[in-house]
């Protein structure tokens, strides 16, 4: 199923509360996280990443086909500090992308068929939606919705998949409502937040407030897989190694100590940064002549593209709006993992775990 409505089990003789094991199934990497909710405050306790199988792309194809099962055929997470086996997954933005309509409003019985309808989802898809706004008053009554098409056979293939490292998944959750959740956990507060998910294949930008997702994007045709793919090619090096020179030297290499290797590649990345500027301003533009009190007053960069270094204040300089990678304080990780690095890697994960609790 998809859920959308996260709640909380808590056990109030030990003031602990576990969280699920979140999963984020991204297009090539697979991300673990697990919570502890210890008198009201939230622990990252546990974290993994492991790379898609035989350098795949989990897309619905590839999952429909078992290709999670295959990535983590013989992990075991008992043994990395996870506890249990209850998890909730979310599936990229490649497969799910919330979609933003304004229908007549109703019970959750009507708004439902209309989503179906309005969604042209396949009979076999799950539906699911989250009202996003305040229903507008005047002639005609709308309600602002998030609605959500999962496809069957992606999902299948995921819940089939995670068996095989032993974890019951029993919900499937929103990558922008596991987002909105982790920019509250980083900053609570009631200002609107631009939360990206930049990825290899389709970055998905979530506006959210008060843990709240309320307008999701997919920003076309600047993945970090054509970058590293290009880094890759003209450099004669692995996707690994290419990662490596990311977080080591980042954007504005040449300057970080890059030397000659860093100045290609900035002149590799430059264009690749330049079109996710364009997007990413594109969509602020939107916002602000559509629904301007949900113009962001931040940037929080999840994923792959939150862990190059300098892209932060790159981002800041030339679009204009503070912009930080997803970042918990010490305080919010367990003692074991309190130096934890590329944390927008696993933000996603966290928010996750977060969403359900089992105690």
């Amino acid at each position: 199923m998809i859920s959308v409505a996260p709640g909380t089990s808590k056990s109030w003789l030990t003031g602990r509360t576990a969280g699920r094991i979140g999963v984020d199934v991204g297009t090539r990497m697979l991300k673990f996280a697990q919570c502890r909710l210890t008198f009201g405050i939230w622990k990252v306790t546990a974290v993994h990443v492991l790379p898609v199988a035989a350098n795949q792309l989990a897309d619905a194809a590839g999952l429909s086909r078992g290709l999670v099962g295959e990535s983590i055929a013989g992990l075991k997470l008992q043994s990395m500090g996870f506890k249990g086996t209850s998890a909730i997954t979310a599936l990229s933005s490649a497969v799910v992308t919330p979609r933003l309509l304004d229908l007549p409003d109703g019970d959750d019985d009507d708004l439902a068929e209309m989503v179906r309808e309005e969604s042209d989802a396949p009979a076999t898809s799950n539906v699911d939606f989250w009202r996003t706004r305040p229903v507008q008053r005047g002639k005609n009554h709308m309600a602002h919705v998030n609605a959500v098409v999962l496809p069957e056979q992606p999902a299948e293939g995921c819940v089939v998949g995670l068996e095989q490292a032993g974890l019951c998944c029993d919900a499937i959750s929103v990558q922008s409502i596991a987002m909105a959740r982790a920019v509250e956990l980083m900053a609570p507060g009631d200002q609107p937040v631009a939360a990206i998910d930049w990825g290899a294949t389709s970055p998905l930008i979530c506006i959210c407030r008060n843990g709240q997702a309320e307008y999701s994007r997919v920003l076309r045709n600047c993945g970090l897989k054509s970058a590293v793919d290009a880094i890759s090619a003209d450099l004669g090096i692995s996707e690994l190694e290419v990662a490596q020179l990311l977080v080591s030297f980042g954007i504005d290499s040449s300057r970080n100590g890059g030397g000659v290797v860093g100045a290609r590649i900035d002149a590799l990345l430059a264009e690749h940064v330049q079109r996710f500027q364009q997007e990413v301003t594109r969509t602020i533009e939107f916002i602000q002549q559509n629904q301007p009190d949900s113009v962001p007053e931040w940037l929080c960069l999840f994923g792959g593209g939150g862990t190059i270094a300098g892209i932060a204040p790159h981002l800041t300089e030339h679009l204009r709006i503070e912009t930080r990678s997803w970042e918990l304080e010490p305080g919010q990780l367990d003692s074991r993992i309190r130096s934890l690095e590329f944390q927008s890697l696993f933000g996603v994960a966290v928010g996750l775990s977060t969403l359900e609790a089992d105690v």
